[in-house]
């Protein structure tokens, strides 16, 4: 069963009438950069706010036990309700929280970011960041709703606006050409109209429902994470870390250009995705494998101590589980950085 999508022009009325009396308390997580909107979405549901710092590094168990702790010292029961107003790092942690506060309450995620909107909170996937892994501890976990309010895209600098559509682009290059060709043709920055908010949704609602627990198609909407996660990982705690949209451009520019050296895409479409990709690509140099290794080694898809990728055979089709040797990997990837 997939989770209620709502767009929603006025978020304070529409979900003041979705909420009405069904939840015993009422709790809304944000974090520094959101809690100006997330205010007075509390004061409006007569709920309290939780606030955490910003960053994909407070994505981890020190946060999640002080919101436990704060809903315990709140009295939350079973029935309360967490909303969950901010990015993909808020929709993560607060789907993680009340996935294991006492066995499960319900939670809401009001996506604020162009990345959670059209990708992070949907798919009823939540975690945490531990020993320096992405998402190494989470559960599998439904949102009761997901409210899209646009709107709160206007408040995103340009480079959060531009990080989010990376998860656009790659639901494109996975699956939906025309949505590629679609956000080739947007200007940098010009923020997505609802139509093509929707078409990315709908792509990854699909997927996701057809394999709630990614033992099989799910894996394609991990193209590009594979690299992306690994340099996300080693950035993070950086004096410059890349945001999650930047990573998996990276990551999606060098896996096609492994595909194409394993011979599984072509050379034009190829050089049609570099054409794109290139435009996107974060600044700095980018480490030695020697130093994303550890990650790559990591990544939830592995097995048989090889890495396993998601790979795009053409513009608008992907193929998962194609494994590449370590050794492999240390002879192609300075070509893969040269292209």
């Amino acid at each position: 069963m997939s989770t209620p999508l709502y767009f929603s022009d006025d978020l304070e009325v529409d979900m003041e009438a979705f909420v009405a009396d069904r939840y015993s308390a009422r709790f809304v997580l944000a974090d520094t950069n959101t809690r100006l909107h997330a205010e007075p979405l509390a004061k409006a549901l007569n709920a309290k706010l939780l606030v955490v710092p910003a960053g994909e590094n407070h994505k981890n168990l020190q946060q999640a036990e002080k919101i436990w702790q704060q809903l315990l010292n709140a009295g939350a029961d079973r029935r309360a309700v967490l909303l969950n107003l901010g990015g993909g790092m808020i929709t993560d942690l607060g789907g993680f929280v009340a996935a294991s506060y006492k066995r499960g309450i319900s939670c809401i995620h009001v996506p604020s970011s162009l990345l959670a909107m059209v990708d992070a909170a949907h798919g009823s996937k939540t975690g945490i960041n531990m020993g320096g892994v992405k998402n190494a501890i989470g559960h599998f976990y439904p949102a009761e709703a997901i409210f899209i309010h646009a709107a709160l895209l206007d408040t995103l600098p340009l480079r959060e606006l531009q990080s989010g559509k990376a998860e656009m682009f790659k639901h494109g290059l996975l699956g939906d050409a025309e949505l590629w060709q679609q956000m080739t043709a947007l200007p940098a920055a010009a923020r997505p109209g609802r139509a093509l908010l929707e078409r990315a949704i709908a792509l990854k609602t699909t997927i996701a429902a057809a394999d709630p627990t990614e033992k099989g198609l799910r894996k394609l909407l991990n193209l590009g994470h594979t690299f992306g996660h690994a340099f996300e990982s080693y950035f993070m705690y950086s004096s410059t870390p890349w945001l999650h949209g930047e990573a998996i451009f990276a990551g999606m520019l060098l896996e096609a250009r492994l595909s194409n050296r394993l011979g599984l895409l072509s050379e034009a479409d190829l050089d049609e995705i570099q054409r794109v990709l290139q435009n996107w690509q974060p600044a700095g140099k980018w480490p030695p494998l020697a130093l994303i290794l550890p990650w790559l080694l990591n990544d939830k898809k592995n097995h048989s101590s090889q890495v396993q990728f998601v790979l795009p055979v053409a513009i608008g089709s992907a193929v998962y589980d194609q494994a590449v040797s370590v050794a492999d990997l240390e002879k192609w990837y300075p070509q893969l950085l040269e292209g």
